[in-house]
C-alpha cells in the first residue's frame, strides 16, 4: 500500500475538527473496545552455525585506532574501506564515526512502501521491520564475519490491514506486539506467523509498550486521547486515563513506575503507575516546543526513549529532539540538525548511552554525543533561546532523494558477540558501533570499526 506523499498536518486537523464536535470517549474497563478500521486517508500520520566463542570481550579503551585506513584488502577485513569519507561533521573538532563501512543491505519492500518500525530484541536474535506494507518482519542475526542478517526473514507476521508505526518486544524476547492504523494492537509469538491475540480499539493506535517487568500487561494510546493498560490473560482494559489531545508515542519508563505520553502539540504528560490498584495518576505536563517562533504552538511527539532511570528523550516534529530529566523534568539538552517535521521519525541512544542517533526527511542519517562541549551551559547574554542547544554533530547520507531514514544502534550484548568473532579470527578491527537503517524500502547495516594499534 503506497501511502499518500505530503505532511500528516491535514489530517490532524481533519481528525480534531471532527473530534471537537463530538463528547469525550470513555471506556469501562472490563471490556474490549469493538470498532471498525479507519479509512485509509486517516493511515496518512504514520506512515549449522559456528559455536559461540568463549573469548571474553575485550574492551575498545585497550586499543588506539587508526582512523586513516588503507583502501587495500586484506583477509581480516571485511571489505574495502569504500565510505572511509562517507561522513562528515558540524561543530565538532575530530569523527567517531570515520570508520563507517555498510556491510550489507536487504530489501526488505518495494521503494514506495516506507519503514517506520526498526527494533531490535533484547536478547539481539532479531531485528524486527514493520511500515507501510503492514507485515511485520523478523530479521535472525547470523554468527559469521562479513554479514549481519540472514537474507531471508526468520518470520513474515500478517494480521493488520494499515501501516504498523510501532512496536513492542517483551522482556524474554519470544513475545511482541504491534500497533497499526487499522485500529488493532496485536499480540505475537516469534513461533508463529499468525497472532496470538487481537485488541481492538476505536481509533488509530499510535503507541503499544509492553511493562518492563510484568509482560501480562502492556499500555496503548491513540487518536482517542485514552492512554490504556491492558491485561493478556484477562482480555480487558485494567485501567485508562482521558488526556487532553491525541496521543501520538508513548512508553513505559525503565522501572515500569511512570507512563509518558507524547501528544500532537508537543505536549508530554506523565502519569504515575500503581501496579497494585491498577491506577493511574496524573503527575505533570511538559511543553516540548519553541518559546517562540512559528513552531512555538507545538508539534506532535513521534517518540520517547529513556537513556536510565534518571533521563529521557523526546523527538517531536519541529526537528528537534529534547533530553529531560526524570527528578525535576527540566531540559537538559536540546538536539538540532536533522529535518523531521512530517513523519514518525524517532531518536534514541547508543548502546553505550554516549550518542544519540535519529532519521531525518532529507536521506541523511544524524549521530550527537549525549553530553557536547560544544553546548552553552548558560545562557548566552542576547540568545536564551541557545541554552542546551546541541548542533555539533556527525551525518552522513543513505540515499540521495529526500526521502525519510530510520536510524539506531544494535544493543551491546550484539556488539560484544561479533566484536568477539573478530578476535577470535585474528582479525585486528575494532567495532565500535554497529547501526541499522532503513530507507526506500531497504535495511542496511553499517559497522563502525577500526584497525587496531597496539599500544
Amino acid at each position: 500500500m503506497a501511502t499518500p506523499a505530503g505532511s500528516d498536518d491535514e489530517f490532524f486537523d481533519a481528525f480534531e475538527n471532527q473530534e471537537e464536535s463530538k463528547n469525550a470517549t470513555t471506556i469501562e474497563n472490563s471490556q474490549i473496545i469493538e470498532s471498525s478500521p479507519i479509512s485509509d486517508s486517516e493511515s496518512k500520520m504514520f506512515y549449522s552455525e559456528p559455536q559461540r566463542s568463549q573469548r571474553a570481550f575485550t574492551c575498545t579503551s585497550q586499543f588506539s585506532t587508526d582512523n586513516s585506513i588503507s583502501t587495500k584488502k586484506d583477509r581480516f577485513m571485511l571489505c574495502e574501506w569504500s565510505s572511509q569519507n562517507l561522513t562528515k561533521k558540524k561543530n565538532k573538532d575530530t569523527f567517531e564515526f570515520a570508520g563507517l563501512e555498510e556491510v550489507q543491505r536487504i530489501q526488505v519492500t518495494s521503494n514506495d512502501l516506507r519503514t517506520w518500525v526498526v527494533k531490535w530484541s533484547p536478547d539481539g536474535r532479531f531485528l524486527a521491520v514493520a511500515g507501510d506494507s503492514q507485515e511485520v518482519k523478523l530479521y535472525e542475526v547470523v554468527r559469521a564475519l562479513g554479514v549481519m542478517f540472514r537474507e531471508e526473514p526468520y518470520l513474515v507476521c500478517r494480521g493488520h490491514s494499515g501501516p504498523v508505526v510501532d512496536f513492542s518486544w517483551s522482556k524474554s524476547s519470544t513475545y511482541f506486539l504491534t500497533a497499526g492504523t487499522d485500529n488493532l494492537v496485536l499480540l505475537w509469538s516469534i513461533d508463529s506467523s499468525s497472532p496470538v491475540l487481537e485488541f481492538k480499539h476505536p481509533a488509530l493506535v499510535s503507541c503499544v509498550c509492553f511493562h518492563p517487568r510484568n509482560a501480562n500487561l502492556f499500555m496503548t494510546g491513540g487518536f482517542d486521547r485514552i492512554v490504556r493498560i491492558w491485561s493478556i490473560p484477562q482480555y480487558k482494559v485494567e485501567c485508562y486515563y482521558q488526556t487532553p489531545d491525541f496521543i501520538t508515542a508513548g512508553s513505559f519508563n525503565l522501572s515500569g513506575e511512570l507512563v509518558l505520553l507524547g501528544l500532537s502539540r508537543g505536549q508530554c504528560v506523565i502519569y504515575e503507575v500503581n501496579p497494585h490498584q491498577m491506577k493511574l495518576t496524573f503527575i505533570t505536563q511538559l511543553e516540548c516546543k519553541n518559546r517562540s517562533g512559528w513552531k512555538s504552538k507545538g508539534r506532535k511527539i513521534t517518540g520517547i526513549d529513556f537513556m536510565d532511570d534518571h533521563l529521557f528523550l523526546v523527538t517531536t516534529n519541529d526537528s528537534r529532539m529534547r533530553l529531560y530529566s526524570i527528578q525535576d523534568f527540566s531540559i537538559k539538552y536540546k538536539y538540532k540538525g536533522n529535518v523531521n517535521e512530517n513523519n514518525p521519525i524517532r531518536g534514541s541512544f547508543s548502546h553505550n548511552k554516549s550518542h544519540v542517533i535519529c532519521g531525518s526527511e532529507n536521506g541523511s542519517v544524524y549521530i550527537w554525543n549525549t553530553y557536547s562541549q560544544f553546548a552553552p551551559k548558560v545562557n548566552p547574554r542576547f540568545t536564551r533561546k541557545k541554552q542546551h542547544k546541541n548542533n555539533s554533530y556527525e551525518y552522513f547520507p543513505v540515499t540521495t532523494l529526500k526521502a525519510s531514514t530510520i536510524a539506531n544502534f544494535a544493543p551491546e550484548k550484539l556488539l560484544k558477540e561479533v566484536q568477539a568473532r573478530y578476535l577470535d579470527s585474528g582479525s585486528d578491527i575494532i567495532i565500535g558501533h554497529i547501526l541499522t537503517v532503513a530507507a526506500e524500502g531497504q535495511l542496511l547495516v553499517f559497522f563502525n570499526q577500526y584497525r587496531n594499534v597496539k599500544i
